[in-house]
């Protein structure tokens, strides 16, 4: 696993930690392919190499077309994020950053988070900002996030509701408990999806950690042009530390629906963001036998969960309860069988591989294209493994 530390002293968007990502390493043909497969349309990605006070970095932005600026509310939202094919790690990501701006525009509007209209922070580019982000920090197995020097601009802005000061009410929100300084520059600096992004991220705020040790240092441009370079910059390296996840366990007891409607409901959950889901035969009251059906979720989609099981079998109840897990510092590596790429995940901790395992449904594909059976092909990578380690 990777941690990054940032150099905000230029302000932060969305599109900027898009741009510093692929100034790291993530390809852009692999990041377009994930973009285009979401459910929007009506926008077209630039990407480019541009240079900002001497400083060569990486440009990103999204361009829309005049009928792709649709307002969202929230659930829209996580139901876009949800139905994507991130991973559930990126879709928590970003859906809690979507709720974080919800949120801090809710506190300054004196409405509900479900009921606050969302304007620019709704529209097609800030979904592609704030889920491209997340995906891209996944890509580069970023798990600690640290940074500092965080400028937000200073004067007025102009936004959906008007002009406003900066940083913007929402960006203020977001700031609390956070150290920055508006600095000289008469810009907005620092966004409020910028902000949002830097809440989720940053585990520490402060000067680069003392045993932090860089492998590779990018650029992401920003859009201003001024006397100082207008990008952030980004330090990668090494974080061996494993990761601890807040996540929600939900369970009910079932004993008067039929049994089909099981796995469907299990296919449903998993779709939505569910990070595993399993059944327990079990006997009830009057000797009745039933099943118990737990669900393991991120916060973000706690409460989709349980409306799906409610819509599906007839329980009148959900416990639930708050857990944690620790997670491994996870990477890949690959070998091949046969002339076949087979991955193998790593699981590491404090810096010692702990377990490593062929990929199955690599595995699966290498058997069908070589005629072998999948479990010959799992023991040949195992020793392909053996002889590189």
């Amino acid at each position: 696993m990777a941690r990054l530390h940032l150099d905000c002293s230029s302000g932060m968007a969305g599109n900027m930690l898009v741009g510093l990502c692929l100034d790291l390493g993530v390809p852009f043909q692999e990041f377009e392919e994930f973009i285009f497969s979401l459910d929007l349309d009506g926008f077209k990605l630039v990407h480019e190499r541009v240079e900002k006070r001497g400083i060569m970095s990486r440009y990103f932005d999204v361009e829309l077309s005049s009928d792709s600026q649709k307002s969202r509310f929230l659930p829209e939202i996580i139901e876009i994020i949800g139905k994507s094919p991130a991973s559930n790690e990126v879709k928590n990501r970003a859906c809690n950053v979507f709720q974080r701006l919800a949120v801090a525009e809710a506190a300054v509007h004196g409405v509900s988070p479900d009921e606050v209209h969302f304007h620019e922070v709704g529209a097609v580019d800030a979904i592609i900002d704030i889920l491209g982000s997340c995906w891209c920090m996944e890509r580069l197995h970023v798990r600690s996030v640290t940074a500092d020097s965080l400028y937000t601009g200073r004067g007025w802005t102009t936004c959906a509701h008007g002009v406003m000061p900066v940083p913007a009410p929402a960006t203020a929100e977001l700031l609390l408990g956070v150290p920055y300084q508006q600095g000289e520059v008469g810009k907005e600096l620092l966004t409020p999806t910028g902000a949002a992004l830097l809440a989720e991220w940053v585990d520490i705020w402060g000067e680069r950690p003392t045993d932090f040790v860089a492998g590779r240092v990018g650029y992401g441009a920003g859009k201003w042009e001024l006397e100082a370079p207008n990008v952030v910059r980004g330090y990668l390296g090494a974080d061996p530390s494993p990761e601890t996840e807040k996540l929600w366990m939900l369970e009910t007891h079932v004993d008067d629906t039929n049994p089909q409607f099981i796995p469907e409901l299990q296919e449903k959950l998993l779709e939505m963001g569910a990070l595993d889901t399993w059944v327990t035969p079990i006997q009830m009251k009057k000797g009745r036998p039933g099943i118990l059906l737990s669900v393991l979720a991120f916060e973000c989609f706690r409460d989709q969960v349980e409306m799906l099981i409610f819509s599906r079998i007839p329980t009148l109840g959900i416990r639930r309860w708050a857990a944690e897990r620790t997670v491994l510092a996870r990477s890949f590596s690959e070998v091949e069988v046969q002339g076949k790429k087979i991955r193998i995940k790593e699981g590491a901790y404090q810096g010692k591989v702990m377990n490593r395992m062929p990929e199955w449904e690599d595995c699966q594909k290498a058997a069908g294209e070589l005629n072998l059976a999948p479990r010959e092909v799992w023991m040949l990578a195992f020793r392909q493994m053996d002889l590189k380690s």
